[in-house]
């Protein structure tokens, strides 16, 4: 194959078509394997990204004084109580648990039993519905 320039005047050159060629190649394919990606668990939504990681010296269970973190297992409730279970002794203060609030959306790769580091502050609020202390989570993490 040899490829042959034209001036501008006659049209386009081979090279330039050749590159048209590619970038709608480029297009297909990536359409193709987004649509295979979509179909291959049956629905059409996205991959779910993983799990943010907290990363540090950190205790599998703990918190710091002010519980600006907290340290545990991730322990939702069926009545939509969502609880860190910083002691595993469930010693005080608060019976070794504490609730997060935060938007569904920040817990949402998250199964109970996994090991997380919350970070936030105590909340102000008094004790709501799930009666106990609570944290108002600004970023949570497996680690």
């Amino acid at each position: 194959m040899t490829l042959e320039r034209h001036s501008r005047a006659s049209g386009p050159t081979l090279i330039s078509e050749l590159r048209q060629a590619a970038v709608v190649v480029a297009a297909l394919t990536g359409a193709a394997l987004l649509a295979f990606t979509g179909c291959a668990r049956g629905t059409g939504r996205a991959l779910a990204s993983p799990p943010p990681l907290v990363t540090g010296a950190y205790p599998q269970y703990g918190h710091a004084a002010d519980f600006s973190w907290v340290a545990g297992r991730f322990a939702p409730r069926p009545d939509g109580c969502i609880y860190l279970e910083f002691d595993q002794h469930r010693g005080e203060p608060w019976d070794g648990r504490i609730v997060l609030n935060a938007p569904p959306e920040m817990f949402s790769t998250f199964s109970g039993g996994d090991m997380l580091v919350a970070f936030g502050r105590l909340s102000k609020a008094p004790r709501g519905e799930c009666g106990a202390a609570s944290l108002d989570v600004s970023q949570i993490g497996e680690h």
